[in-house]
């Protein structure tokens, strides 16, 4: 009973989804690969580029801050885009998730844009990148932006689980004028069925299978 134990807690430990490191940005950006123009941490985001009385400001969806990315501008030409990066691997079962707003002090034909996407560390496996969501001028119009938060989310199964690259990034079009902005929050992920859950039920069975037996023994010898 003693190995059985042993196994099924090394189960647990095992089949518990990968982390994202401080997904929720409450250490600023800590864990995150920084490239690019400006990125940075705040309590809120307001998009009012045009017309402050009817911009629309989110605020955190987990914990105290977001992350807000920054395209380039025309006082510093060595970067149009600003990318924040995470390695992480994904088991069968995992889902990836997150919030992500999208605003833009430009209008068209500069249609700059937005991404998320994973990018595999290997395409030996046949994984190939996959885009999570995309925005740009054209979808929230000129000067315009998200009327608040949207979600992503992956699910992973045997097709697609690996290590990837998760990578936040806001990109200006062709110029470097008129900022964009790509703001993010709670960026986790998850398992189905919970790991955790399925591991509570699975030690309780063994702890109970030791009390019973347990009892038995201590009935034969009274006997």
């Amino acid at each position: 009973m003693r190995y059985i134990y042993t196994f099924v807690v090394m189960l647990c430990v095992t089949g518990m989804a990968g982390a994202v490191e401080n997904g929720s940005f409450e250490d600023g950006l800590t864990d995150w690969e920084v490239s690019g123009y400006s990125a940075e941490t705040a309590p809120q985001f307001t998009a009012n580029f045009r017309n402050p009385e009817i911009g629309v400001t989110v605020e955190p969806v987990d914990g105290l801050n977001l992350a807000v990315l920054k395209s380039g501008d025309s006082y510093n030409r060595s970067f149009k885009f600003s990318q924040i990066s995470q390695m992480m691997t994904f088991e069968t079962g995992d889902i990836l998730s997150g919030s992500y707003f999208f605003a833009t002090s430009d209008y068209l034909r500069w249609d700059d844009f937005a991404t998320v996407t994973l990018v595999p560390l290997s395409e030996d496996g046949g994984l190939t990148e996959i885009l999570l969501a995309h925005k740009d001028v054209a979808a929230v119009g000129d000067f315009g932006s998200m009327d608040g938060w949207d979600t992503f989310e992956q699910k992973f199964d045997l097709s697609n689980a690996g290590t990837y690259t998760l990578n936040f990034r806001v990109e200006d079009f062709e110029d470097y004028l008129w900022s964009s902005y790509l703001v993010i929050d709670d960026v986790k992920v998850t398992s189905v069925p919970e790991p955790a859950t399925m591991c509570l039920f699975a030690l309780g069975g063994v702890a109970l299978g030791r009390r019973q037996k347990t009892g038995a023994l201590e009935g034969d010898r009274r006997q």
